[in-house]
């Protein structure tokens, strides 16, 4: 009889422990929800309130492009879905086998980490922000999880733009400015990137200087705008209108987003 209890005892408990690490592990979502809740912001500007996030955002643009015969942003290579035609345009790859120069990706032209360093979870991480190891984590991937307020503004139409994968990473998060003329890390194209600056080709240098201006106007209080590059986008805008796609792809933009782009 004792040995049936201790059996019984035992048993037990391994169902009482069971029942605890059942309920600890796989009924937390909805305590997760709320403190996801706690982080959401109070969002007051007159940007992007309808894409909810980046992978909706390269959605929606893959559309647009899909109808709407337009080159590569920075070198002006032709490309079909998110193929790079790159017999169609000078830029020459690093190499052959860099799988990045022959597809497309789509580029913050005010990199994400010049709006998202302004976020606490960007820059410091969150409770939250573990992988599956436990490991904690931060910058732009934390801030996707945790901020709605950042991943409306990194989902903003109006700031991207189709880009050779391989000139997205020599981009980086560099900043637009002038350069003098000489050296070039992009070969074949008349996008200028040197010494961790880009100054874009005439054909787009309007519109990029725009999309600076839209987003420091829409979003304030990132510092997008400074007084090293205020005069010459203000500049670039004026010299360098609209042409007919960017009027296109604004009517698109204002179409789905429901926000309006700047009225020079």
């Amino acid at each position: 009889m004792k040995l049936k209890s201790a059996h019984l005892l035992f048993f037990i408990s391994l169902l009482v422990i069971f029942v605890f690490f059942f309920l600890e592990f796989f009924n937390p979502p909805q305590k997760r929800t709320r403190e996801y809740e706690v982080e959401s912001e109070e969002i007051s500007y007159s940007g992007n309130l309808q894409v909810e996030n980046f992978e909706e955002a390269k959605k929606l643009l893959r559309k647009f492009y899909a109808q709407n015969t337009f080159e590569t942003f920075y070198c002006g290579c032709a490309f079909t879905g998110s193929h790079v035609q790159l017999d169609s345009c000078p830029f020459k790859p690093s190499s052959p086998k860099n799988k990045r120069a022959k597809r497309i990706e789509w580029e913050h032209v005010v990199p994400a980490s010049q709006f998202g360093q302004h976020f606490p979870s960007w820059k410091k991480g969150h409770k939250n922000c573990r992988n599956t190891y436990g490991k904690k984590f931060k910058g732009r991937r934390c801030a996707q999880l945790i901020s709605q307020k950042y991943r409306l503004i990194e989902a903003d139409l109006y700031n991207l733009v189709p880009a050779i994968g391989e000139v997205n990473a020599m981009r980086s998060n560099y900043p637009v400015g002038i350069l003098e003329e000489g050296k070039n890390l992009l070969k074949g194209c008349e996008t200028k990137i040197f010494k961790n600056k880009i100054e874009p080709r005439v054909e787009v240098r309007g519109l990029m200087a725009r999309i600076y201006l839209y987003m420091d106007k829409t979003y304030p209080g990132y510092e997008i705008i400074n007084s090293e590059n205020k005069t010459f986008l203000e500049s670039w805008s004026k010299k360098y209108p609209p042409n007919e796609h960017e009027i296109k792809r604004n009517q698109y933009i204002e179409n789905v987003q429901g926000n309006s782009f700047i009225k020079l």
